[in-house]
Parts: structure tokens; sequence; C-alpha cells
């Protein structure tokens, strides 16, 4: 699976996915105070800034009421990660969801089987709804837990969309219509993509060509 199997070639947002940017980085949802007020945006800890290198980490440890403390982790590869197909269903823990295909649960030990139960979106009784405080109706806050499933799905990963993608030709296929695909999926991908060339790093690591 590669990037753009979940991000749009134009790495452009989908609407629900746009909920999801505006929960994730402007809004408080986590780190209640006593009052119950939430204190920290998910982007506070897991920060999303291409220009300076982070994809979903802060590049410090959270402490967050844990045995030991742990470093941030970075958000770019959750794209490619299914869960753990292997766990029971929530509540209960009564039905198999099948064997084990690919990939492990969320959360610091794995715990949590899916991005839909880490943010609350499905209820199970590993991933209390009281983790990511979201106001609204009933129906507003579904559709920002969706959201925030959909943008994570999508995070930026340090790749254009286009990295992964294939195209197999034949002596026996026009080369115009598969130089038109590629050519249109070229323009695509460049017509909104952040990661066009940007940085020349010179010898001096810290400072950049164009300073």
């Amino acid at each position: 699976m590669t990037a753009t199997d979940s991000t749009q070639m134009d790495n452009s947002l989908t609407v629900s996915e746009e909920l999801g940017r505006k929960h994730f980085e402007d809004i408080r949802t986590s780190s209640s105070d006593e009052n119950g007020v939430p204190q920290k945006t998910c982007n506070d800890c897991h920060r999303l800034d291409p220009e300076a290198g982070l994809f979903g980490s802060n590049g410090k440890g959270e402490f967050d009421a844990l045995a030991q403390l742990f470093k941030v982790p970075h958000l770019r590869n959750l794209y490619d990660r299914v869960g753990m197909f292997g766990a029971f269903n929530s509540p209960g823990f009564v039905d198999h969801l099948g064997p084990q295909i690919r990939g492990y649960g969320y959360s610091h030990e794995g715990f949590t089987s899916g991005l839909a139960r880490f943010v609350g979106l499905e209820d199970p009784i590993d991933s209390p709804r009281e983790t990511f405080k979201i106001e609204g109706t009933p129906e507003e806050e579904r559709a920002a837990r969706r959201g925030l499933v959909d943008f994570m799905h999508a995070f930026d990963s340090g790749l254009a969309p286009i990295v992964g993608q294939q195209l197999t030709t034949r002596g026996n296929q026009g080369e115009n219509s598969l130089l038109t695909h590629t050519s249109d999926t070229h323009r695509r991908s460049t017509a909104n993509n952040p990661w066009q060339p940007r940085r020349k790093f010179s010898a001096n690591a810290h400072k950049r060509d164009d300073e």
C-alpha cells in the first residue's frame, strides 16, 4: 500500500479530511483540566510542520500519566497500518474478527485495534470517548471523529502522492494514450503539491543555500 491509496493525487483534502484537519490542528480535544475542559489540540504533540520536517511528532517526550516517558511518535505511516485484524470485537470481547493480516494496534502499547476506536468513532471499552472530547450534536460529533480518522489516513508522509504510482505498457498498446495519462497524472500531482523541492541543503547542514 502506498500513500496514494488514501490521498488525493493533487494532495488536496476531501470535505471530511478538512473537517478532521480543523479538529486536529485548531480545536482542543484532549488533556482536560480539573474542570474537564480540554487544554491541548492533537497538533500540540503530534505536530505537522513539513517546513520543519515534522510529520506528527514534536520531537519531545510525553509523560501523559504513563509508567514511563515516551517519545511522541510520528504519524506519517498511519495510512499503511490496518490495525489488529485478529482482535476480539468490543464491547465484550466475544466475536473474533478473523486471522491477523498485517499491522498492529494504536496507542503506546498497541492495544487499540484501529483509528476509529482510538478517536472514539466507535465506542468500545478500550478507547472511551472521554479521551477526545468533541462538542456538538451527536451527528456533528460523529462527523468530526470520522473526519479525524480520514485526515490521519491521509496524513502528510513527506512523499508526493504520485510516489508509488505504476504504469505498465506493452508493445501493442498505444503510446499516445499512455503518455497523455502520464502527463495528466503528473500535472494533477503537482497542482497543489507541497512537496516541490523547497530546501537545498549545503555542506553546512544547518544552513540553506537560499539564505
